[in-house]
């Protein structure tokens, strides 16, 4: 395949594929979910083991921003900020929320993020 037709699958410009191949540049996130099925893997393949890196694990599958995905689940970006990295505790209410978010992924066919982890989120909520 040629730098060409890989700019074409996906949407970006040759110029673009060139910058990552020498490292001048890195995909966006908004590109990882065409990137992963071009290649056929999965970029960061570790399973997560904590709330936070579950969270940061899903919104880079999804190639969406902080803001976007808090905006899905109903909680301030800077929670999801510190969520990600695994900084703090959260409320009950944002438990719930991350609970109810997962759950309802969880039951889209086929989808790869179900939230086994509901223990996890127990464990992140303030006394």
């Amino acid at each position: 395949m040629t730098q060409s037709q890989l700019a074409d699958r996906l949407g970006v410009e040759v110029d673009t594929i060139r910058n990552w191949e020498w490292n001048r540049s890195k995909p966006t996130l908004r590109y990882q979910p065409a990137i992963r099925e071009f290649l056929g893997y999965d970029l960061a393949p570790n399973e997560p083991k904590t709330l936070g890196e579950k969270l940061l694990k899903y919104r880079r599958d999804q190639g969406m921003t902080q803001k976007e995905l808090a905006r899905q689940i109903g909680i301030d970006p800077g929670t999801l900020s510190r969520l990600e990295r695994n900084h703090g505790m959260c409320s009950r209410a944002v438990g719930k929320k991350l609970i109810a978010f997962f759950n309802s992924q969880a039951l889209d066919e086929g989808h790869p993020h179900s939230l086994s982890g509901e223990a996890l989120i127990q464990k992140k909520l303030a006394p």
